[in-house]
C-alpha cells in the first residue's frame, strides 16, 4: 500500500468537511428539486435558482430561531 497522497496542496480537515456538506446537500436536494422545478410557471434555471435561495435562507433563519427560542426557553438545561 502506498502513502496517502492529498489531491490539493493545502486540503485540510475544514475543507474535507465543507465537500462532504456539499455533496450531503446536493444529494438531499436531488430529491425535491425536480417537483419545485415543474412547480415554477416560468421554468427557467434562474428561477429555479432564486426558489433554492430563498428555500435555503428560509431553512437557515428557521434553525436560527428555533435555537434562539430554545435557548430563551431552557437557558442552563440545554446539555452541551
Amino acid at each position: 500500500m502506498g502513502e496517502f497522497v492529498s489531491p490539493y496542496e493545502n486540503a485540510d480537515f475544514y475543507t474535507f468537511t465543507k465537500a462532504i456538506c456539499c455533496m450531503l446537500v446536493a444529494f438531499a436536494f436531488t430529491q425535491n428539486l425536480f417537483p419545485v422545478y415543474s412547480a415554477l410557471k416560468v421554468k427557467t434555471n434562474e428561477n429555479c435558482q432564486y426558489a433554492v435561495n430563498i428555500a435555503i435562507f428560509l431553512t437557515w433563519f428557521f434553525y436560527c430561531f428555533l435555537s434562539v427560542i430554545s435557548v430563551q426557553l431552557f437557558g442552563n438545561q440545554i446539555a452541551v
